[in-house]
């Protein structure tokens, strides 16, 4: 059985990070959230979680030909395409209450920064839990 303390979790709300859902409309963060040396497993939505299709902005630990300073700011982020290879937005349609969504490897792996949009404003600014990759790797028989 896994532990929800073998994994890095970054609860996004205002304390924490900038990926809040705003309830005024603005469904997108005002900064993107720096996943360090732990790329995004998945997410969790809570029980305020309203109805929304997800989409999500990105950047790699380097990026040729992109400066910035310190932190990136969205307008910095790439949009992320599924893997058919067609140019089609990855996006995930979320229902509303608690629900636990997985980000595919292939497309998150190496993944330092990202931004979470949402469809639709949410109300009561829900804290989303981006879980990152587990703490411990190891070997299992």
């Amino acid at each position: 059985m896994t532990t929800l303390d073998k994994y890095q979790i970054a609860l996004v709300d205002t304390g924490n990070t900038n990926l809040v859902i705003d309830t005024d409309g603005n469904t997108t963060a005002a900064a993107p959230f720096d996943c360090r040396a732990t790329p995004p497993l998945n997410f969790v939505t809570p029980s305020n979680w309203l109805t929304a299709t997800v989409s999500f902005k990105v950047l790699p630990y380097e990026l040729p030909g992109v400066v910035y300073s310190g932190s990136p700011t969205n307008a910095q982020l790439a949009p992320v395409y599924d893997e058919t290879d067609q140019g089609i937005l990855y996006e995930i349609l979320t229902q509303s209450g608690y629900g636990y969504y997985r980000l595919p490897p292939t497309l998150f792996n190496g993944v330092r920064y990202i931004n979470i949009t949402s469809s639709a404003a949410q109300n009561a600014n829900p804290i989303v839990s981006l879980v990152l990759t587990p703490l411990w790797q190891g070997i299992h028989s």
